[in-house]
Order: C-alpha cells, then structure tokens, then sequence
C-alpha cells in the first residue's frame, strides 16, 4: 500500500531536499544491526501472535519473547563494547529531540493508533457495519488530517511548534475523552464522522511540527539515524499499541460480559436455563455486543488520559527550552 507512494516520493525528495553537505562514509556495525533486527522482529511475533498462542501458557510464545529479550541483550552488550556504534546516541542530548521521540511513542502509538485501530472493530464486529461503510466514515478525518498536516508544517515554521502541539494534544484529548470515549450502539453514524474529523485535525496539527521540532534540532550528519531511531519508534510503538489495544478489548469485554450477566440474573431472578434456546443466543449476541462497546469505551478513555499525559509532558520541556533560551550562553 505505501510502495507506490514511495516510488512517487523519491524523485520529489531528490529535487527538493536541502543537500546536507559534505557526506562522510559512517561505520556500519552489521552485529549491532543483526541482534536489534533478530530482537524487533521477534518482538513484533511476540505482540501480534501472543494473543492467539494464550500469551505465557503458550510455549511458542515464551520461546519467542526469550529471543527477543535475550538479542536485546547482546544488542547492548555489543553497543557497550564496540567502537562503531550502530546508533549516535548523542541524539538523544538534543531536548527537543528527545522530546519528540518520546512525544511520537505516546501519541501516535498509545493514543492515535489504538484509536484507529478500535473505530472499525467497532463498526464492524459490534454494530454489523459493512467494511466499505466503516472507510467512508474516515474521508473526513483523512481530509483534515491531510489539510491540517500542511497548515501546521507551514505555522511550525513561523511559531514554536511545542505550542501547535499543545493545540493537537488538547483536541485529541477533548475528542476522545468527551465524544469518542461515549459512543454506544445507537451513536448516530453522521456524530461519529464529525468526532473523527476532529480527530484528523488534531492529528494533523501533531505530525508536521513534531517532526519539524525533532530534525531541526540536530545536526546535518545526525538527521539519517535520527530518522531511523523515530520510524524505528513509530513502528515499535504502533506494534505495542496493537497489542495493549487487542488485550484492552478483548479482556474488558469478557469482564463486562460476566457483569451484564451477573445483573441480569440478579434482577430476573430467573434462571437463564428456563428460556428457549433461540432467546439466550439472542441474549448471549446483545449481552456480548454491549460488552464490546463497553470495552472499547474503556480504551479510548484510557487513550484520553495517555493524552492528557502528553500534554503535561510537552508543557514541562516548554518550561525546559523556555528556561534554557534564557541562561546566558557561558553558563549553559
């Protein structure tokens, strides 16, 4: 799906990108590279099968993690002992770099792509909704997030972009935590279409400065492995987002199943036992969709607050760089 949109990209890259200068050939640690390879893929296999497999009862699944864990390991290991490192961790000394690594992880994996993810789970497997249906739902966000990306990349340039962030952020928090977080069976479709272009906008107005913020700060030879630490990030995280979001759904609805149950006996006061067979399978299909909504209600509000963390974090190294840009040059 992204292939040709890439093949687009680079001759466009090549005719508009700055050249960076004088290129000087890095060392290349090739076992750094395979251990942290072996490691993210077995990772990934970890989180997207672990599920499936019954996560730790599941000896495939313990084999698996134990890989990851332990090329994770010698991947340090190999790190701390070698000369050419794979990664110029100096990086990591820029704030506002680090800043938005951090930012992008909880952001884009813990609160925009658990969201994503839950928005067609809902439609299709709790309210029957056909799968091109559910899509038509997301032109708006598409286009808002489309036309919103280039209006924050072009305002990133000419404020501080931290500010833009907190704009997105809030918005994101206010869509999830007072509209997407409240959906129920009967939430008219044209309501969820106007929160999920909401949602476009606030994440539209996230990618650009962030991304902006994240390269200025470093220095022409550190934008190759600065970019490949932040997408390596952005796919760790949407990994581990998948994940969380998959558990979050799938053990909050079997707990609100059992809740729903438990009520519903206890105001009958009637044994299901006694009702025909093609009633309880009607009542197992709603208690079982409610149980689904319920879930997902509950992750979207835990990515509210993920959110709302994101907020105070990027208040606190606004703080920082304010507090920085004042100390005069010789004492910092």
């Amino acid at each position: 799906m992204n292939l040709p949109v890439i093949v687009l990209l680079i001759p466009v890259a090549y005719f508009f990108l700055p050249d960076i200068g004088e290129r000087k050939p890095v060392p290349f640690n090739l076992l750094s590279y395979t251990l942290l390879s072996v490691s993210s893929v077995s990772f990934i296999v970890f989180l997207s099968k672990g599920e499936s497999w019954g996560w730790f009862y599941s000896d495939k699944t313990f084999y698996v993690f134990y890989i990851a864990l332990l090329t994770f390991l010698l991947f340090m290991v190999s790190e701390l002992i070698s000369e050419r490192k794979l990664i110029d961790y100096s990086i990591f000394k820029e704030p506002n770099y680090l800043y938005a690594f951090i930012t992008f992880v909880l952001v884009y994996g813990f609160v925009f792509f658990q969201t994503i993810y839950l928005i067609p789970i809902y439609f299709e497997r709790l309210r029957d909704v056909p799968t091109f249906q559910t899509g038509l739902q997301f032109v708006g966000f598409a286009f808002f997030l489309a036309l919103f990306a280039l209006v924050g990349g072009r305002l990133s340039d000419r404020m501080e972009p931290k500010l833009l962030l907190l704009v997105s952020q809030s918005t994101l928090f206010i869509a999830l935590f007072f509209f997407l977080s409240h959906l129920d069976y009967e939430t008219p479709k044209a309501k969820i279409f106007l929160y999920l272009c909401l949602l476009g906008f606030a994440m539209g107005f996230f990618f650009s400065p962030l991304t902006a913020l994240a390269f200025k700060s470093l220095k022409p030879l550190q934008i190759p492995i600065g970019s490949a630490v932040y997408n390596y990030a952005r796919l760790m995280g949407a990994s581990f987002a998948t994940s969380i979001a998959t558990y979050q759904f799938e053990t909050g609805r079997a707990f609100h199943y059992d809740e729903i149950n438990a009520l519903r006996a206890f105001l009958s006061g009637q044994d299901i036992a006694d009702f025909s067979l093609k009633f309880k399978l009607m009542l197992a299909r709603l208690q079982n969709t409610l149980a689904g909504i319920y879930a997902v209600q509950d992750a979207l509000k835990i990515a509210s607050y993920i959110s709302l963390l994101s907020i105070m974090l990027t208040l606190f190294f606004l703080f920082l760089t304010s507090r920085r840009a004042g100390i005069p040059s010789h004492i910092k």
